[in-house]
């Protein structure tokens, strides 16, 4: 678990909130006022990977960013199960606890089918969906096949089944903290004038011990297992998320989730829904092409609030939050919540990107203003109201579509079968990222060396890897 007020030098400056409702201290960033943004994060990240997004859509929205238990700043409580519907559960506490109303889910990796786990149980709550490469199933028939497909051509998930077969599964992702780039690489991450040693050291922070490991452990364990369960919305459900605006944004370097076996679930599950798979960016999209990420979802939500208007209570500001200590007690949503664990504020001036609360406005000057929208985009708060605000209609019986966006890439950008992993090294990285075990670690998921015999073929042992399931349990 990462030191809640750890910054990683500047680059995630936001202020840590904690609520207890999960059953254990679950972290989140809470930034901004106005409509929601729920991001949820995958494996191997945390709300780091939403960093830029928080930095640009603060100003104009709610942008609330959970870290999954096990992952980032939240506990990895001993004891405790890490499947999907473990993660479902808290994520339904959370935002119960919160009383998130009105949002849209902004959906990474595991996070969709968490989130999807979320719409089926409060579908009222979801007002869109914003799919960044993450998986949205929601009972969708052809799930099980479409896995299965995926697993026997992923390069994570047939090194998944071998680790796990052979037993080697706990002890590699036990060293996570260790070969965090490694694992990142192998998964599609394209972007590599990113790494440095601050953005290694914040991916590998949570991970110090194979203990604080459980949560990525559990994750890979129980497609290895079967133990995750995809939750199954009823007919209400299926009929309410149907009719939000969606977009599916997935990177066309994606190594570890298939456009070709995932897009297809997106359409069945938001038939009025967009696809856009821009060329060159891998599984981490957020890391691997931010602007085209936020030009994109900007676009969709300003189309979106115009489509159906929004609320006044969605266009109201919302109460100040306060921090008093342990068990502040903050108003949010209009409603009381006890048990939001807030860590107390700051002295100094406020943060860059962040409004005073309305008391600091009227007595002082104001704080450092945010930072500049990219041109093209909204430039002022009011002005993004206006446009989001606007009354509107959904065009009926418009037609699923996908647009691809060419994105040019450096020379050393990695593709399957060029570089090892080892290679990947700027000046001054810790050198225990690339310790003899990195080696080790990377023969065992195939990138070095020639495959063994579970990588042969189709690159998947299916006797390996049990059938997936829906619903509740057996």
């Amino acid at each position: 678990m990462i030191a809640a007020h750890e910054t990683f030098d500047g680059t995630f400056p936001y202020r840590p909130h904690f609520s207890t409702a999960p059953g254990f201290r679950m972290h989140h960033v809470d930034e901004g006022d106005g409509p929601v943004l729920l991001c949820l994060h995958g494996e191997p990240t945390w709300g780091y990977l939403f960093r830029d997004l928080v930095r640009r859509f603060a100003p104009t929205h709610r942008v609330v960013v959970p870290d999954h238990m096990g992952f980032g700043k939240s506990e990895t409580p001993a004891g405790r199960t890490y499947r999907l519907q473990d993660h479902v559960d808290n994520l339904v506490a959370l935002v119960d606890d919160l009383g998130l109303r009105e949002l849209t889910l902004v959906l990474h990796d595991f996070g969709g089918p968490v989130g999807m786990g979320l719409a089926a149980r409060r579908p009222g709550l979801v007002a869109g969906v914003v799919s960044l490469n993450g998986p949205t199933p929601f009972g969708r028939p052809r799930l099980p096949d479409a896995l299965m497909a995926n697993a026997a051509e992923s390069p994570w998930f047939r090194w998944i089944a071998r680790a796990h077969a052979d037993g080697s599964l706990d002890a590699v992702l036990g060293e996570l903290g260790y070969t965090i780039l490694s694992t990142l690489k192998l998964n599609g991450f394209e972007n590599n004038a990113l790494i440095t040693d601050t953005w290694l050291r914040a991916y590998a922070s949570p991970f110090p011990t194979r203990a604080e490991a459980a949560g990525a452990l559990g994750w890979a364990k129980g497609f290895a297992t079967g133990a995750h369960v995809f939750e199954t919305p009823g007919d209400e459900a299926r009929a309410a998320l149907a009719a939000v605006p969606a977009l599916a944004v997935w990177g066309g370097a994606d190594r570890t989730l298939g456009a070709r076996h995932f897009l297809p679930l997106f359409a069945e599950a938001f038939p009025r829904g967009r696809t856009v798979e821009p060329a060159g960016v891998g599984h981490y999209s957020p890391e691997d092409a931010p602007d085209t990420i936020a030009a994109l979802l900007r676009e969709f939500l300003s189309t979106a609030g115009r489509r159906r208007g929004l609320s006044p209570a969605a266009r109201a500001p919302r109460p100040a939050r306060s921090g008093t200590g342990a068990r502040a007690v903050a108003a949010t949503g209009g409603r009381r919540c006890a048990r939001a664990v807030r860590c107390p504020p700051r002295a100094g001036p406020p943060r860059r990107g962040r409004r005073p609360a309305p008391s600091a406005r009227a007595a002082g000057p104001r704080g450092p203003r945010p930072p500049a929208w990219p041109s093209g985009s909204a430039s002022t708060r009011s002005g993004t109201r206006a446009r989001r605000g606007t009354p509107g209609s959904r065009a009926a019986g418009s037609a699923h579509r996908t647009r691809r966006i060419r994105r040019p890439t450096s020379s050393d950008d990695h593709r399957p079968g060029s570089v090892a992993p080892t290679a990947w090294r700027p000046e001054g990285v810790d050198p225990r990222h690339h310790a003899s075990f990195l080696v080790q670690f990377d023969r065992g998921l195939g990138l070095l060396g020639p495959p063994g015999p579970a990588a042969t073929g189709t690159g998947l042992n299916l006797g390996h890897m049990p059938s997936f399931r829906s619903g509740g349990p057996r």
